[in-house]
């Protein structure tokens, strides 16, 4: 699960609109197994069709994150809050 803790609107060195949200998730057993002891944080770039999605209310929220994989990799191409 990802728990919104923050996130942060910017405009890019490319004069793009941009997103970051930062969440907080549990760590992973590999996380574990290289000395990690609890949660992290995250962040992620929400997509640019949806720079408007996340309000100061969403705060503490999880995030739902879908992605698509292409050519072996994995790109984040929705993202909703519950």
């Amino acid at each position: 699960m990802r728990k919104l803790v923050g996130y942060r609107r910017f405009i890019s060195g490319k004069g793009r609109d941009c997103c970051v949200a930062s969440v907080l998730i549990d760590a992973t057993e590999r996380d574990k197994n290289a000395g990690q002891v609890g949660q992290k944080t995250e962040d992620i770039f929400i997509p640019s069709d949806q720079l408007d999605l996340l309000k100061p209310s969403d705060i503490g929220k999880e995030l739902v994150c879908d992605y698509d994989l292409s050519n072996g990799r994995a790109f984040l191409i929705h993202v909703s809050v519950k």
